[in-house]
């Protein structure tokens, strides 16, 4: 019989983790790696139903305190984002995974015994999120009280499953959900590693595969003429152009604020600069742009603050890479 476990048990088998012996086989490397993978799946289960029950306590409390009811729910998110040490907007992703886990019970037992992770079990979720009380836990009984239903799916394949379940119970609903999802269409930018970033734009399916599509054409045109880019870097070299209307040698007509302590600018400083829109970036790939700029015919500015004592080089008209 498993005894009851709280959380200094918890706390006690993380330090367990650490202590694991290195020094075996490789079969048993590989066998822990299982077992362990199985450990992240039941924690991701614990942690859904501690999620679930700690709102019902909260929201119970409130109700007998006299709290009306559009405020019982107000800060569990947040709460359980700290506890998880995440951001408020996570907070409430992991609240609302716990809410569905707690009527999806046959994938919650799969998460249990490791037999699903946590990314899976994402999926059924995410995918079923349109549907009403009754049809997840018929999805969930059809594709999940059996194990082996979903052995041999990746990914897409799961999502599409699910996806086509879904449509088979609420048809329109999936349709109302595809509607409303239009109107989230939008392009986003965030850092990636080396001074790089990456470019999303959500877009309707018909949209997004067309652009693949013509730009996986128009490349695989550009090597058979012998253009010796890869065909991932020409796709990329054309979106820039055809965004912004220039080519990528000579560079998009914006302007890019770099901002960089003059130390670091004239000297030899080892300060990050900072680009707007970006984030820091090491001092020497910041000098390396202003100079390029410089020697260029770039209009490039130089202004020095008076409360901080930083350059702030903005190159307009060309050449921003940021």
């Amino acid at each position: 019989m498993i005894e009851k476990v709280d959380a200094a048990g918890v706390a006690a088998l993380v330090g367990w983790l650490s202590g694991i012996d290195r020094d075996v086989d490789d079969s048993v490397r590989i066998d822990m790696l299982r077992a362990l993978e199985d450990v992240k799946a039941a924690c991701c289960a614990a942690q859904a139903k501690q999620a679930a029950d700690f709102e019902a306590s909260r929201i119970a409390r409130r109700a007998a305190a006299g709290v009306p009811k559009y405020r019982s729910n107000r800060g569990i998110a947040s709460e359980i984002a700290l506890a998880r040490r995440d951001s408020p907007s996570r907070g409430s992703q992991h609240l609302g995974f716990a809410q569905a886990m707690v009527h999806m019970p046959h994938t919650l037992s799969l998460l249990e015994r490791g037999l699903l992770n946590e990314w899976r079990a994402t999926i059924l979720v995410r995918e079923t999120a349109c549907l009403d009380r009754e049809d997840r836990t018929g999805i969930d009984a059809e594709l999940c009280a059996d194990p082996t239903t979903l052995d041999g799916l990746g990914d897409r394949a799961l999502t599409a499953k699910v996806r086509e379940h879904a449509a088979r119970r609420d048809a329109e609903a999936m349709v109302k959900r595809a509607s409303k999802a239009v109107g989230d269409r939008r392009v986003t930018t965030r850092p990636a590693p080396d001074t790089m970033a990456y470019v999303n734009a959500l877009l309707p399916v018909d949209q997004a595969v067309a652009i693949q599509a013509i730009l996986g054409r128009d490349a695989d045109s550009l090597r058979a003429i012998g253009d010796e880019r890869t065909r991932s870097q020409i796709m990329a070299d054309l979106l820039v152009e055809r965004v912004t209307g220039t080519s990528t040698v000579v560079g998009p007509p914006i302007t890019v604020n770099l901002v960089i302590s003059d130390e670091c600018l004239f000297g030899d400083g080892t300060d990050s600069a900072h680009v707007d829109g970006y984030g820091p970036i090491p001092a020497g790939i910041a000098r390396h742009w202003v100079k390029q700029r410089l020697d260029s015919d770039t209009k490039t500015e130089l202004r020095k603050t008076s409360h901080e004592a930083k350059c702030q080089a903005a190159s307009s008209e060309g050449g921003g890479n940021a």
